[in-house]
């Protein structure tokens, strides 16, 4: 971490904590007020184009500060399409700058497809290319942020077999959207079918099937990053409500039983981070990252979820009511835990990558 990383963290946590603060009853954001935020967001903050590259109109900014963003929007669960943009920059990345911009437009929140597809896999979409315009058919199941961007970013195969990434327009007709209202009560999301939804093309290497493989192991760095920062949160929540609760006259965090509970929660979330800023340091390396996604995912996912469900034990029975936001994070660590694959997948993963190196 850099001293501009940082400040620049300092400045994302001021900002959320003004604009986004979490209020536990509040009913879910539909997705108009989401975008309408997020735009502001852009305007003020630069979310949607600092980390494109300066040929692309963005501020080139490296992935060491999305990380630390990313980090910060966990700290809130801020319900916004922040994660599948960071996500879109990388699977931009190298994009020639006129193509991009065919894609990018002032304001725009363009996004990868998350939840459903899985990068790293072959696509299930079907891409026809015969028309004016590739038209895009198929199931993308759950999407995060499903109809609060503007532009969604999705791997599409074609009658020939060739992969590739495709733009899609979500105010397009054949791009059919259903809210969900799922577990997690601070993330939007849809269920999506593109039925030959009108598509753009992003160019990128002849080769499309590691640069989708790579794009998905950045969704599952970027992931565990936001999961870093729930764990933050609900590790200092926790400590803080065992020094003031006071229960046979004197606080609860002088029990060995909660010290024990604080400390293991302490231990996974700097275990989490380390994997994840491990991995962040790969993506600025611009190394091979099959080892330190898969790595980071299952470590920060099965972190979270322990701190999480800890957090409201700590708590006791106020921890279990709909007042306080103790549950929020726990809906976060299990809607996260299964967002990509889960913990399991990962490790195959992993063991994979390794047996490979």
């Amino acid at each position: 971490m850099t001293p501009e990383h940082l400040e620049f963290r300092d400045l994302a946590r001021k900002y959320f904590g003004e604009k986004a603060a979490i209020d536990p009853l509040a009913e879910p954001a539909e997705a108009g007020a989401i975008r309408r935020w997020w735009r502001r967001a852009d305007e003020e903050l630069g979310l949607g184009g600092s980390f494109l590259s300066e040929e692309a109109g963005g501020l080139g900014l490296d992935f060491g500060f999305a990380a630390v963003l990313l980090e910060e929007a966990g700290r809130i669960l801020l319900d916004a399409p922040l994660l599948p943009v960071v996500v879109a920059s990388q699977a931009l990345r190298g994009v020639d700058p006129v193509a991009a911009g065919q894609v990018l437009r002032p304001g725009a929140a363009v996004g990868v497809a998350l939840g459903g597809t899985d990068w790293m896999t072959a696509p299930t979409p079907r891409v026809d290319r015969s028309g004016a315009a590739p038209a895009v058919t198929g199931d993308l199941g759950l999407v995060l942020h499903g109809q609060s961007l503007d532009v969604v970013l999705i791997p599409a195969v074609d009658a020939g077999g060739e992969a590739g990434v495709y733009a899609v327009e979500t105010a397009d007709p054949g791009y059919l959207a259903v809210p969900v209202t799922g577990v997690d009560l601070r993330r939007e999301a849809a269920r999506v079918r593109l039925e030959a939804a009108p598509a753009v093309r992003v160019p990128g290497p002849g080769d499309a099937a590691p640069h989708l493989r790579r794009v998905g192991e950045v969704a599952a760095i970027a992931l565990a990053l936001e999961q870093v920062g729930a764990g933050q949160a609900a590790l200092e929540m926790a400590v803080d409500y065992a020094r003031t609760r006071v229960q046979f006259g004197r606080p609860i965090g002088s029990f060995q039983a909660i010290k024990h509970r604080c400390a293991e929660m302490l231990i996974d979330v700097e275990r989490a981070r380390s994997a994840a800023y491990h991995a962040v340091g790969q993506v600025v390396a611009d190394a091979d990252l099959a080892e330190p996604a898969a790595l980071a995912q299952a470590t920060a996912s099965e972190a979270l979820d322990r701190i999480a469900y800890e957090n409201v034990q700590v708590h006791g029975g106020v921890g279990f009511t709909w007042e306080h936001p103790a549950h929020l994070y726990a809906r976060r660590a299990t809607s996260t835990r299964a967002l990509l694959g889960g913990p399991e997948t990962h490790r195959d993963r992993l063991v994979t990558a390794l047996r490979q190196a």
